[in-house]
């Protein structure tokens, strides 16, 4: 027979499994970062959502998503910023296909570029490819990671589903930060195996007249995810 630790265990596994491979806008964000911005960007949307859920965690131990679950004010604020904040994403991409996300990263390596090509050293252009990924991977990890945390549902479904998995007599806090932990590791293989799926396309996807349609597709489905936000209401 399990013992109640194990068998909370086993079920928060399954049911955050499902949560996590729930389409939504994480997903969504981890899919067109991979598809525009290959590996780097992919991935660093991935970890800055995963991080993200880390401070959930965090901030439920500490008690600050309870907060979202009682106070309609406190809810209401960061649902609002949320949607803005999405519909705002959703909107750049419509109406500025291709450089919504990237371009940033995109046109602070132009200059360096050239720079490089005309030395014309290898070893200056691997230096410059990896710096490159880097500023994309931590340009991906500020986008999961705002993305995430302005998303009030999410602390509210900490707060919400993790204590029905937290045996009795167990530690809230340890037993909180255990159960983040599963739901992290969710998150970064089913988003990290989305990526890697996604990238060998990102060739044929990402030639300009169709890189255009994904990127006004997703910004479609950001102002869905916005609306959406914006129509929720705090729960009791």
């Amino acid at each position: 027979m399990m013992s109640p630790v194990t068998t909370s265990l086993l079920n928060f596994t399954l049911a955050s499994t499902m949560f996590t491979i729930s389409p939504g806008v994480g997903a969504a964000l981890v899919l067109r970062s991979a598809i525009r911005g290959g590996h780097a960007l992919g991935m660093g949307a991935v970890c800055g959502i995963v991080l993200s859920q880390l401070l959930w965690g965090i901030w439920a131990s500490l008690g600050l998503c309870a907060l979202l679950a009682v106070s309609p004010t406190a809810y209401t604020i960061l649902k609002w910023a949320g949607a803005l904040y999405l519909a705002w994403l959703g909107l750049q991409m419509i109406f500025r296909p291709n450089d919504a996300l990237e371009g940033e990263a995109l046109a602070l390596a132009e200059p360096e570029a050239r720079m490089a090509s005309a030395q014309g050293h290898d070893s200056d252009r691997r230096r410059l490819a990896w710096k490159n990924r880097l500023r994309t991977f931590w340009q991906g990890v500020r986008r999961g990671l705002t993305t995430d945390q302005l998303s009030p549902e999410t602390g509210v479904f900490v707060v919400s589903f993790f204590p029905q998995f937290i045996p009795h007599g167990s530690n809230v806090v340890e037993f909180t930060m255990l159960l983040t932990l599963i739901l992290m590791v969710e998150a970064l293989i089913f988003l990290g195996a989305l990526v890697f799926l996604t990238v060998p396309l990102g060739h044929l996807l990402a030639r300009p007249a169709i890189g255009r349609w994904i990127d006004r597709v997703t910004g479609v489905m950001f102002l869905y995810f916005a609306f959406s936000l914006a129509m929720a209401t705090a729960p009791h």
